[in-house]
């Protein structure tokens, strides 16, 4: 399962933190080839961010 949090007092923009840390779960092997992302809309909700905070991760 992706475990992904986003801090919205970094200065980094959210959604760099959230392409960062999926490419960290990849790296890592925690993401394995070929595994589906959540949806857009689930991500979102998840992490308490619109849509398009998600899309342009």
């Amino acid at each position: 399962m992706l475990e992904l949090t986003v801090n919205r007092n970094s200065k980094p923009p959210l959604y760099r933190q959230i392409a960062e840390q999926i490419k960290t779960q990849i790296s890592n092997g925690r993401l394995p080839a070929n595994s589906r992302l959540p949806t857009v809309r689930g991500l979102a909700r998840s992490l308490g961010v619109t849509r398009l905070t998600v899309q342009n991760a």
